[in-house]
């Protein structure tokens, strides 16, 4: 007789036997080596060391804040959503960039020596939250090993 996936769990119940898969989920720890886990925390709570982050703004994100450079796309889509968008001017620009700086970018669990950033608790993906924190350290010119941990 055949096994597919399918039948086995149609006759999962059958002699007891339970079947099921579970997707295997990833944290990220990181482990400073050259600085204190409270020295990390500053860094990632200091807007200055998010400054690198600035160079890689996409196209996208500019165009979901101030809105699409097409006047027909812009008034549609200002109309469906209620407001129109701000214009790009030095105040609304300051204003953009405080949402891409935002200290609370990041939720961790402090463990002994290293920080652990679930992959459940924050928005990012792992490589995002990897290349992020690899621009936020360095620029706090804090030295760490990063590593992919099974999550809790």
């Amino acid at each position: 007789m055949k096994y597919s996936l399918v039948r086995l769990m149609e006759n999962e119940n059958e002699d007891g036997a339970t079947f099921s898969i579970n997707k295997q989920t990833n944290d990220l720890l990181l482990t400073p080596t050259n600085a204190t886990v409270e020295d990390v925390e500053k860094a990632i709570k200091n807007p200055k060391n998010y400054e690198k982050l600035f160079a890689k703004i996409s196209k996208s994100d500019l165009e979901n804040y101030f809105g699409p450079q097409n006047p027909a796309k812009r008034k549609s889509l200002e109309a469906e959503r209620g407001k129109k968008f701000p214009l790009k001017t030095r105040d609304e620009m300051n204003k953009f960039k405080e949402t891409i700086k935002n200290p609370n970018k990041f939720n961790f669990e402090v463990e002994g020596k290293s920080l652990r950033f679930p992959q459940s608790k924050n928005t990012l993906t792992l490589v995002q939250m990897e290349n992020d924190l690899k621009m936020i350290l360095d620029s706090a010119k804090i030295k760490y090993d990063i590593e992919k941990v099974p999550s809790k």
